[in-house]
């Protein structure tokens, strides 16, 4: 069995990656907000959403994982992305 320092460092490696991956999303994301200024669609899409609350929760069952954590994750990811899309939107019609 690893020690507690080689469990930490394996999970230090996870965050590491769980890093690169919000940074790719929040680059998908930038993309996204061009998409939505050029064709005037509103920052916040509450059927997309909604579509992706009920397949996180799903996942997460399925990785045997607290659906409401997951939940609760992610959507400060989404409230994050937002406000992001947001402010790329509103500085750009300066």
């Amino acid at each position: 069995m690893k020690d507690i320092w080689q469990l930490r460092e394996d999970i230090d490696t996870i965050d590491e990656q769980l890093l690169a991956l919000l940074a790719e999303r929040f680059q998908k994301s930038d993309a996204v907000a061009e998409y939505k200024k050029k064709h005037k669609k509103p920052v916040l899409d509450p059927s997309r959403e909604k579509e992706l609350f009920a397949a996180l929760e799903q996942k997460a069952k399925e990785y045997h994982l607290p659906p409401a954590a997951i939940i609760s994750i992610f959507k400060e990811v989404l409230h994050q992305s937002r406000r992001l899309q947001e402010q790329k939107i509103n500085s750009s019609l300066l």
